[in-house]
């Protein structure tokens, strides 16, 4: 992702052509807005489906069930038990950083990795994420999609403000691969812990 969306990869094809290099800068800004549009349109249409089932069973069920999810892929998280963890997996396409302009290919990227469920999904998180608005309604879905694509977006920004050649785009990438079991061990323990918050809390509303 960072080797894609960094404008470095573009700048020996623009300096044979004599274009001015590209700002990096610009392109994860544009990269995190088409991150936030992805998911922002994807938390709506999903708490517009989810609303239905909201009206029926009441919000604090919602949010027991959210808990309910929570927990069992922190769990998961924590190889204590297992989950089916269902996606596509798919690559955003490459032959867009061939055929469109960088920044254009940032803002597409970004909104395809914002949705998250066209592609890989880097972790179990994103399917308490993706139900947040299934059970919990607009409000609260499209802020656990916004903080989702943020935060998807954050690490581009300091990785790619180190970059000042390609080679080290791959010193990152394996960085980054080196310190996934510790960020995956994390994860798990923030899902139980949120878990527990909301289904201690919907247990508490509903007495």
């Amino acid at each position: 992702m960072i080797g894609t969306i960094n404008p470095i990869v573009y700048r020996r094809n623009q300096a044979d052509d004599g274009a001015k290099p590209l700002s990096w800068l610009a392109a994860a800004f544009v990269y995190t807005v088409g991150s936030l549009t992805g998911g922002v349109v994807t938390a709506v249409v999903l708490a517009a489906l989810g609303s239905v089932v909201t009206a029926i069973n009441g919000k604090q069920v919602g949010f027991i069930l959210l808990g309910l999810v929570a927990i069992a892929y922190g769990l998961h998280e924590l190889q204590i038990a297992k989950l089916p963890k269902p996606e596509w997996k798919q690559q955003v396409p490459a032959w867009w950083r061939y055929s469109l302009h960088p920044y254009a290919t940032a803002f597409l990227f970004g909104a395809l990795l914002g949705a998250g469920f066209t592609t890989f999904i880097p972790s179990t998180s994103y399917f308490l994420v993706f139900v947040t608005p299934l059970l919990g309604g607009f409000g609260v879905g499209v802020a656990a999609f916004v903080a989702y694509s943020l935060l998807r977006s954050a690490v581009l920004w300091p990785f790619a403000a180190m970059v000042d050649d390609v080679s080290k785009v791959e010193e990152l990438t394996r960085l980054m691969d080196l310190t996934k079991p510790l960020v995956v061990l994390f994860n798990g323990f923030i899902l139980v812990a949120m878990g527990t918050h909301l289904l201690t809390s919907a247990l508490r509303a509903n007495d």
